[in-house]
């Protein structure tokens, strides 16, 4: 019984084993803001404003948080649109749940509204938010 059930999770051990880091190196909503903060410098794109709010979740569930960043950037096309990728490949386990894209207000700028989540893991040891 115990080889059928290895066998028969052996993809989702995968998986796990392939994204626990990534869920790992964002315990807190702290080093998440820090990560997102990162990407904004190296990026070096014009930011118009950025908001970082706490949103909670399920309250028995391993991800009970996700840092929620409002970030509004306004320039050239190809490289707001680079950084957006930048953002995905950086912090892989993100969601993107807003990107609203409007001609900007010179050349080739864009206006780009972006949200950004970002789960914090859940560890036994600390206590629920």
């Amino acid at each position: 019984q115990l080889k059928t059930l290895e066998s028969k999770t052996a993809d989702l051990r995968n998986v796990y084993a392939d994204w626990m880091p990534h869920f790992e190196s964002c315990k807190t909503p702290q080093e998440a803001e820090q990560k997102i903060v990162e990407v904004i410098r190296k990026g070096d794109v014009f930011m118009i404003s950025q908001k970082f709010a706490q949103q909670e979740m399920e309250k028995e569930a391993e991800i009970r948080s996700a840092l929620v960043a409002d970030l509004v950037v306004e320039d050239d096309y190809a490289k707001a649109l680079n950084w957006l990728g930048e953002i995905e490949k950086s912090i892989p386990h993100c969601r993107i749940s807003k990107c609203v894209i409007v001609r900007g207000d010179r050349g080739n700028d864009i206006h780009m509204d972006v949200q950004v989540q970002v789960p914090i893991l859940h560890s036994d040891d600390e206590p629920a938010i």
